[in-house]
């Protein structure tokens, strides 16, 4: 059993030092050592876990077993484990689509490993590897990758046999969608239209787009477009004014923040 100071209702034999067994007790105490390794930098759950059971003093037949598991836990061994560290940086945090960014850092003690980069899946709600690094010897690493949508991105190194690996935190990173325009002046007998024409990228086919033209210091709607099945978009505008007008067409959805084409100047007079 384990021996605990328990609070029990009331007065009498139910307070003070008892011995307690069963793992209503067990998973309290291993509990309040992960966060002890915690506490001490270790991060991602393999990593903690393999802090508690490496170290855990061992019961019974040699090694884990059915009957006593990996052991006694060892707070004290848990805490002062070999460990490392390992550091993760993004070159940007906002990007267009296809853009590159570089994730770089360093993984200390500095060795050669193999560094995992992971990218957070929303709809899965899982994390998966996306790309794999080998560090230098002097424990640096570094990799350009091309992002398609808003991405959490974290970077894992699995440790030795005689060091704990590490985890990073998560870095985020936003992608704006690459919008393509032209345009088009035609004047008939109705009067002067411009025709804008482009695509948006990632394919987002059937969904809507939005032309804005700047009136002052802010961008107002003027009309919608729905993107056909190649996501390419064609939209006609009647130009009732004279004047200089600024038009964009910008998009965004549930996996992209806001992104705009280029300014499109279009003169009537």
């Amino acid at each position: 059993g384990i021996l605990q100071q328990t609070i029990g209702s009331g007065t009498g034999p139910g307070n003070g030092f008892l011995l307690k067994q069963g793992t209503s007790m067990a998973a309290p105490h291993v509990t309040a050592v992960a966060a002890l390794v915690r506490s001490q930098g270790v991060r991602g759950v393999a990593n903690i876990k393999r802090a508690i059971t490496s170290t855990a003093t061992d019961l019974g037949v040699a090694g884990y077993d059915t009957t006593y598991g990996y052991g006694i836990v060892n707070a004290a061994g848990a805490v002062n484990i070999s460990k490392s560290s390992l550091t993760a940086k993004v070159s940007k945090r906002r990007i267009i689509f296809r853009q590159r960014i570089l994730v770089n850092g360093n993984i200390t003690p500095a060795q050669i490993a193999t560094i995992y980069i992971q990218s957070y899946d929303v709809k899965k709600k899982r994390w998966s590897t996306i790309a794999t690094k080998r560090s230098t010897a002097s424990g640096y690493y570094g990799k350009k990758l091309r992002l398609s949508r808003n991405s959490l991105i974290r970077v894992v190194w699995n440790g030795t046999s005689t060091v704990l690996g590490q985890m990073t935190g998560n870095r985020r990173v936003k992608v704006k969608p690459r919008i393509s325009v032209k345009a088009k002046k035609v004047r008939n007998s109705r009067g002067v239209f411009v025709v804008l024409s482009g695509r948006v990228s990632p394919s987002h086919r059937r969904r809507i787009a939005v032309i804005k033209k700047r009136v002052g210091r802010r961008w107002r709607r003027v009309g919608r477009v729905r993107l056909n099945r190649k996501s390419r978009y064609r939209k006609t505008l009647r130009l009732r004014s004279r004047g200089l007008y600024k038009l964009k067409v910008f998009f965004s959805d549930s996996d992209h923040i806001k992104g705009a084409s280029k300014t499109i100047r279009v003169k009537i007079g």
